[in-house]
């Protein structure tokens, strides 16, 4: 038992993303370059929607080929132009939906690695190579099968081909194993899903002291205009207001913060019982299982999020869908 145990903690191979194979890696990639342009696209709906506004509350006219115009009247224009565009521009492209394909077939892509490179259900030990290297690839074709039916081509075309590292590491003994699962996926994920948690945390009460803040400023514009010391200026408020809900909305923090939360401290329940599993160090149906546990605890948290994340795209109308 001691020298198993020392094995575990002194040679540690760690998957790297570099490690996997290329359709892992793009449909990854993919999913970031979705993400971004369909938040940045709400974002970018948002500041002009708040623009609109403000430049709609204002007056400024001046003289323009004998015909007088108000400035701050071509802003608002411009400003609601440019938010139609960005809304028919994700409606047509639908990047959140290429987004959520994208990281679920990143997921399993993942959790399918991780599987068959530390001898997990269904690539269990008792598996000759030929078999688990038939169902990793059997496995990947349906990833790339389901990419081409979500229109993702970059990623359906990706090569599935097993890497070396995979391999590699699948040869190590189970100490060995058990250690590279560890470290490079309990402990990381325990650190992404903690880390996750309190950004979400902090997002969520900045923004709702920003909520607070603008109910204040509403309020105290509409008493100023009231005694005509400003002009009406707190019709920006409710605008800016719904800009931050819509934000709110999409972000998902709370919720996030809960879910994120929940999964790190479900992920370090099943780290203790790696103590357990050094005392029966060639156990490889144990482990599997453990594995199989420890995969399934983190697709758990992955569907949670991709419900949340649907359910919240819906605020944008047609382009849910």
């Amino acid at each position: 038992m001691a020298s198993a145990q020392a094995t575990e903690t002194s040679t540690t191979t760690i998957l790297k993303r570099a490690d996997l194979p290329a359709l892992a890696k793009i449909a990854s990639e993919t999913s970031d370059f979705k993400q971004g342009r369909y938040v940045n696209g709400i974002r970018l709906e948002a500041i002009m929607l708040v623009i609109a506004a403000i430049a709609g509350s204002l007056s400024f006219t001046t003289e323009l080929g004998g015909t007088t115009v108000n400035i701050f009247s071509a802003i608002a224009i411009l400003a609601f132009g440019i938010s139609f565009i960005s809304h028919v521009a994700r409606w047509i492209g639908k990047p959140n939906k290429r987004w959520f394909s994208a990281r679920a077939i990143a997921e399993s892509a993942k959790t399918l690695c991780w599987r068959y490179a530390v001898g997990g259900v269904p690539f269990n030990e008792d598996l000759s190579d030929e078999e688990a290297n038939s169902e990793f690839e059997r496995q990947f074709k349906e990833l790339a099968a389901k990419a081409k039916n979500d229109k993702l081509p970059t990623v359906a075309s990706a090569d599935i081909t097993l890497t070396p590292a995979l391999q590699k590491l699948r040869g190590k003994s189970l100490p060995e194993r058990r250690a590279a699962y560890r470290a490079g996926r309990i402990e990381n994920q325990i650190t992404w899903y903690s880390t996750k948690a309190e950004e979400n945390r902090n997002a969520a009460s900045f923004w709702g002291a920003v909520m607070l803040v603008l109910e204040a400023l509403g309020a105290g514009l509409a008493g100023l205009h009231f005694f005509r010391v400003l002009p009406n200026l707190f019709g920006v408020i409710p605008a800016a207001t719904a800009a931050v809900g819509t934000w709110l909305q999409l972000k998902q923090h709370q919720m996030l913060a809960q879910s994120y939360s929940v999964a790190a401290k479900e992920l370090e329940m099943i780290a203790e019982k790696f103590p357990p599993l050094q005392n029966r160090p060639d156990d490889e149906t144990a482990w599997a299982n453990f594995v199989n546990d420890a995969e399934a605890a983190i697709s758990r948290e992955h569907t949670l999020w991709a419900t949340a994340h649907a359910n919240a795209a819906k605020i944008g109308g047609p382009q849910a869908r």
